[in-house]
């Protein structure tokens, strides 16, 4: 085969050769039309074109005219890999066949120069000590893009440092039917996504939400009927955030008894020790 999948020969045993449909990468290849069936989709190896477009949810809206869903593996199938269902070590990984992931070549080198990895490997913490989300849907599903921020009956549990302003808590804890929301994309594509001089900015509201924060002082939670919010994240270990909502507080104060009344709005800031730790070691 060329770079694309064209058939260059057929050697050794002429009627199995012939006769096997798993060609070039294991795709099946259909020999009357001369086409690759890729998951949902059939390639063209003379064009190293797709039949049909990729999924419209890969175009980030930064640069909605900088990439093509019919085409190959970015034009480059000798360095760059192929998004296929199921396949790859991260989100950002998975996908639909078609789109282009990344450049194949520097994780290889990046891995093999990266000489302290071993090392750092060791000081990892898990990231499960950093919490953990679950529902029904949530914005870290394969299926939904990047920049979506969508969970719809989930549970999402924090560890980190959180402050309101009048409480420091250790752990926070979120339960809620819908949370709908835009993520921008790192404003210096130069740093590192984790790096804390690297910000973006989200928005959105949600339906129907519980939360609560267990920290040093006592205990302290609100309900909400609908909330807007905004905030920054700067890098992946601190987020600052402003939210407006229509609900109740109640706050447990072992030094000032229990509060309890109504909430318009609250500002907190949010740090994941955990995230932070990764980043330098990890």
């Amino acid at each position: 085969y060329d770079a694309y999948g064209n058939i260059l020969q057929i050697i050794g045993n002429q009627i199995i050769g012939k006769k096997n449909p798993f060609r070039y990468k294991g795709y099946y290849y259909d020999d009357e039309t001369g086409l690759y069936l890729l998951t949902t989709r059939f390639y063209n190896p003379e064009w190293g074109r797709f039949l049909n477009a990729d999924d419209v949810s890969y175009l980030d809206p930064s640069s909605i005219n900088g990439l093509n869903l019919y085409v190959y593996c970015g034009n480059n199938p000798v360095l760059c890999l192929l998004r296929t269902w199921g396949l790859g070590d991260n989100s950002t990984h998975i996908g639909v066949s078609g789109v282009q992931i990344g450049n194949y070549n520097n994780v290889i080198i990046r891995d093999l120069l990266n000489s302290s990895s071993s090392r750092n490997n060791k000081l990892r913490i898990p990231a499960i000590l950093s919490g953990f989300k679950i529902g029904l849907v949530t914005s870290e599903d394969e299926i939904i893009p990047k920049w979506m921020i969508m969970d719809l009956f989930y549970l999402n549990i924090k560890s980190g440092l959180f402050s309101d302003g009048k409480n420091l808590s250790l752990l926070n804890g979120e339960i809620g039917v819908a949370n709908f929301g835009y993520k921008g994309p790192k404003w210096f594509k130069s740093l590192s996504e984790d790096s804390l001089l690297n910000p973006n900015v989200a928005v959105g509201f949600t339906v129907w939400k519980a939360d609560g924060s267990v920290g040093f002082a006592g205990f302290s939670g609100k309900a909400s009927f609908a909330s807007i919010y905004g905030q920054i994240d700067l890098g992946n270990s601190l987020t600052i955030k402003g939210e407006l909502y229509l609900g109740v507080g109640l706050a447990i104060d072992f030094s000032h008894g229990i509060k309890f009344g109504g909430g318009f709005f609250e500002a907190s800031i949010e740090f994941s020790w955990v995230d932070l730790w990764n980043s330098i070691f990890g």
